[in-house]
């Protein structure tokens, strides 16, 4: 019960058993494309991102569900956990041409 609490097993019985198999395999892609994206941040980006920094954009792939599309925007603060941040347009755009398939396979798949 405690595992279950912290989030760290996925219960099943028989009747949800595939459900649940599901359920984690889609999560175990989600993170390792995460670690890919951040991967790539690190080696594109020019610099470091600084959160003390209002003068530097900070880009970030985002989806837009009620499209069902990814798209990209910008921040100068105020950052969200777990979101890749690159330090310009192109290289989010270059990140969109290389991610943007898995994206929409891993997160729009069921909205379409």
């Amino acid at each position: 019960v405690e595992r279950i609490q912290i989030g760290n097993c996925y219960p099943f019985i028989d009747e949800n058993k595939e459900e649940v198999y599901k359920e984690v395999e889609l999560i175990a892609e989600r993170k390792k494309l995460q670690s890919e994206m951040e991967m790539f941040a690190r080696q594109n980006n020019e610099e470091e991102i600084d959160w003390n920094n209002t003068e530097q954009q900070k880009w970030y792939l985002y989806i837009c569900y009620s499209k069902c599309e990814i798209r990209i925007n910008w921040h100068i603060a105020d950052g969200t956990p777990n979101t890749i941040y690159f330090t310009s347009e192109e290289i989010a755009q270059k990140a969109l041409d290389k991610f943007g398939d898995r994206i929409r396979e891993l997160y729009l798949k069921e909205e379409q």
